[in-house]
């Protein structure tokens, strides 16, 4: 079984759940106590109503036989009575805050989980097994699976706690009576310990083809990919991938299963408890019968027997499955403690002027499980208030160096420096409250126009007439008049009441929301893609008048708009291979003269 997943986990259950219960005690503190007071004081309940019931026999027979009162026998069993409505009480209680617990815990998970999420390096997300490990961490909470280990860790607490009470009136009769009972149960737990580490490894080794297997159900289920699955009769086609997946993914668990079958079966409850408690009653009833035990005592021993076995065997139980439980919590906390962050305070703050711009020194960058760089080598200078197109065939490295411009990525080699200064040292806030973008795969936000326009400027709470200026910057004014509630229109198709928008007019609203700043940088990743001919011209001539004071870049394949800018950058094979105006790389009839030519001919 090791052979499923070779990492072992260093942290230890103990750790784990010692982690959980800071977290408890932290967030809820009068809550986890009262929670744990009502559990440990229910787990003498039980060793108290035994000790009652031996009083109970012994007190109801002297009362038949004269020798007693009827008020001792009514106050004696009245106590006998009590001890079980306060169980049935605090079974309700412990409920009622375990479920509160539960409930604040989730929550305090999921923001963590979140809160994680904004920070890590955004290389992380080009590995998928970064994915597997997000989905291993999302579904511990999402599944509520690690509440239900957390409640089992607390009812082993608990059994072993009223085990020792119980233990203490058996041990008063014979040593060998209570020992009997716990060895029985050894073998079952240690061999339901073994088998929930195992099965915790298969699912690790499972989790990359689980994804795959919920990301084949959403193209079965979701609304934008059910266009292709009908136009391309593609349906049966998933249908039987994820059918095949499903089946393999159930087969291995099966096999797992069955090969723990013979343990469980030799090991269970069956051969060796069954065995013990009856040897116990032996024990018990010879004791009787040497006259070492009175009627009334064999009476409550013969039941307390009973209560220890079970409580031991689910004390043992509980523990093997809190131990299992203690794995997947810790592959929440493995992500929670991933060290791959952005360094988000830095002392050096972005100058409030750019007056020696932008370089980028011997960058280089490699995708991580790449065998070849997305970008190599490459070194430029933009000058302040600079206005530069970035172009090239697709793959070339555009994009990837955009995002190592913006300091969204790290480079392996080399430096980019804002004014001399290192982009990784300086505040994170401080870069990102003076850059705006709009990048290539923008977000289609399911809220109003207004929200999806202000995110570009959020922090500034900003009024309606810098909106509506921003949305006629990005062109979207001319189509947000016509929506039913205007600026206050919800977009898309996932909440009753909203409006979808065609690409075109999506992607205006992702422009605007990037002319929402007046930042030192401003960055166009293929803004008019979607847009016609004329939306095109329109925000060009915007986006130009927008450029003066502060510099831009903007990555185009429609090599018109390049005129736009004082300088272009040709990329090619991942380098950086012509830099120039439009007329002198037209001059050096080199890669970009050839695009250039090639899509002029569409036109003439």
């Amino acid at each position: 079984m090791t052979r499923f997943f070779n990492k072992e986990n260093k942290q230890t259950a103990i750790g784990t759940y010692v982690r959980l219960i800071m977290m408890l005690l932290k967030d809820k503190p009068v809550s986890f106590i009262f929670y744990w007071f009502f559990v440990i004081f229910q787990a003498f309940l039980p060793a108290i109503g035994i000790l009652l019931l031996a009083n109970l026999f012994d007190i109801g027979g002297k009362y038949i036989n004269g020798e007693d009162t009827l008020l001792s026998f009514i106050s004696i069993t009245s106590l006998f009575a009590g001890v079980h409505v306060a169980q049935i009480i605090l079974n309700m209680v412990i409920n009622i805050f375990f479920n509160h617990i539960q409930r604040n815990l989730i929550a305090t998970l999921d923001l963590r989980v979140f809160e994680k999420m904004q920070y890590i390096k955004l290389e992380r997300f080009e590995e998928s097994t970064f994915f597997d490990q997000f989905q291993r961490a999302r579904s511990v909470i999402e599944s509520g699976r690690f509440m239900n280990f957390l409640r089992r860790a607390v009812t082993s607490v608990q059994s072993l706690l009223t085990a020792i009470a119980m233990a203490s009136v058996i041990i008063h009769f014979s040593l060998w009576l209570a020992a009997s009972l716990v060895i029985a149960a050894v073998p079952i737990t240690i061999l339901r310990i073994i088998r929930g580490k195992q099965f915790w490894q298969l699912q690790r080794f499972q989790s990359p083809r689980q994804r795959m297997l919920d990301y084949l159900s959403q193209i079965l289920i979701g609304r934008a990919e059910a266009k292709e699955l009908r136009a391309f009769d593609l349906g049966d086609y998933i249908l039987n991938k994820w059918r095949t997946l499903r089946d393999q993914l159930r087969e291995e668990r099966w096999a797992f299963e069955r090969k723990n079958i013979k343990n469980e079966v030799l090991f269970s409850t069956a051969t060796t408890e069954v065995f013990a408690y009856t040897l116990s009653i032996v024990i018990a009833i010879g004791a009787a019968y040497t006259g070492n035990l009175e009627v009334s005592g064999l009476a409550a021993t013969l039941i307390s027997l009973r209560t220890f076995q079970d409580t031991i065997r689910m004390s043992l139980i509980n523990f093997s499955f809190a131990v299992e439980g203690a794995y997947y919590v810790s592959d929440l906390f493995e992500f929670i403690d991933d060290p791959n962050e952005e360094k988000r305070m830095n002392t050096e703050l972005l100058p409030s002027q750019l007056t020696r711009g932008i370089r980028v020194e011997g960058v280089s960058f490699t995708y991580p499980g790449a065998d070849k760089p997305a970008l190599q080598d490459i070194s430029c200078h933009i000058l302040p208030e600079e206005r530069i197109a970035i172009v090239g065939q697709n793959g070339a490295g555009k994009s990837t160096f955009i995002k190592l411009l913006l300091g969204l990525y790290e480079p392996n080699k080399g430096k980019v420096t804002y004014d001399n200064l290192d982009l990784q040292a300086l505040d994170l806030s401080s870069i990102r409250s003076q850059i705006s973008m709009v990048p290539q795969d923008f977000m289609r936000y399911q809220f109003s126009v207004r929200d999806n326009v202000a995110f570009g400027d959020i922090h500034s709470n900003p009024e309606e007439s810098t909106i509506l200026n921003a949305m006629y910057m990005g062109g979207a004014t001319e189509f947000v008049n016509d929506l039913p509630n205007q600026l206050d229109t919800r977009l898309g198709r996932e909440f009753p009441n909203s409006t979808d928008l065609s690409g075109g007019e999506w992607q205006r609203i992702a422009t605007s929301r990037g002319f929402m700043r007046t930042p030192q940088v401003m960055v166009l990743d293929e803004p008019t893609a979607s847009l016609d001919p004329i939306q095109e011209a329109k925000v060009f001539r915007r986006f130009a008048d927008f450029a003066y004071g502060r510099i831009t870049v903007m990555v185009s394949h429609r090599l018109a708009s390049c005129k736009l800018a004082d300088r272009i950058f040709m990329f090619s094979k991942h380098q950086l291979v012509e830099v120039g105006t439009h007329e002198e790389l037209m001059s050096y009839n080199g890669e970009y003269a050839s695009m250039y030519r090639e899509q002029a001919k569409w036109y003439q």
